[in-house]
């Protein structure tokens, strides 16, 4: 999933949207920084273009308004209950056919790991009874490579063991996120909340002092979990029946 925003590398935490931000009017994009009042410093983002070539230059949004404003338009961003379902069940399916990917091939280098061990017992047997010393000599160099093989191998099975299980804990963080991207903009860390920014929108978002904020360009999987949220309004009939779930 890609965007092309931008994130600042000294943005600090009071000003989440800093540089996710774009004036409406001039598509310039918003700082954030303090002024001091009567009665202390206090958080605002601008827009710094000059007032003489837009209608917002150089004035103030108080920033509480603002991420209280952003908090609704991501609270809309919320997927329908259906759309959860939808994307978890296919969630599920990528989930399903990668274990089993992940599992062939496992069982595939653990009977390699097998063949290699059988291969090693018949070198040891043959470095033992023969009395040929050059012989003996070229069945240790073949079993050091055989063994260094082997640990190759089982260092692969360990890690696709690893995978196996990351795979289950991202399936278990990205169902949480897709259910309430809000609750994780709340309550999750720094990192967490610019990841909610780049996961939810696919672009800056526009702010206006009096309008808010304008038409956000979502990301695919949000943009079609509108689209499944749309067409279900659209079937429901008059008498309130609404179409099957999955």
């Amino acid at each position: 999933m890609s965007t092309n925003v931008a994130f600042r590398k000294d943005n600090y935490e009071c000003f989440l949207l800093r540089g996710f931000l774009k004036c409406q009017c001039c598509k310039t994009t918003l700082t954030g920084s303090f002024s001091k009042g009567r009665n202390g410093h206090h958080p605002y983002y601008r827009c710094p273009t000059k007032p003489i070539n837009c209608e917002m230059g150089g004035k103030s949004f108080k920033k509480d308004e603002v991420d209280n404003s952003f908090a609704m338009l991501l609270k809309g961003s919320q997927p329908s209950t259906q759309a959860i379902k939808l994307a978890k069940f296919i969630l599920q399916e990528c989930y399903d056919k990668k274990v089993k990917q992940l599992n062939y091939t496992k069982k595939t280098i653990i009977d390699e790991i097998k063949a290699l061990g059988i291969q090693e017992t018949a070198l040891i047997k043959k470095i033992i009874s023969t009395e040929n010393q050059k012989l003996a000599e070229s069945y240790e160099q073949h079993l050091v490579k055989i063994k260094e093989e082997i640990t190759i191998k089982e260092s692969l099975v360990s890690a696709y063991e690893t995978i196996d299980a990351s795979f289950g804990t991202a399936l278990c963080n990205v169902s949480n996120f897709l259910q309430n991207p809000l609750n994780l903009w709340q309550n999750g860390n720094f990192e967490q909340k610019r990841t909610v920014l780049k996961l939810v929108f696919a672009d800056k978002l526009t702010y206006h002092k009096k309008n808010g904020f304008g038409t956000a360009k979502k990301t695919l999987p949000f943009k079609l979990f509108e689209d499944v949220k749309n067409s279900n309004e659209a079937l429901v009939e008059p008498g309130g029946i609404e179409p099957p779930t999955f």
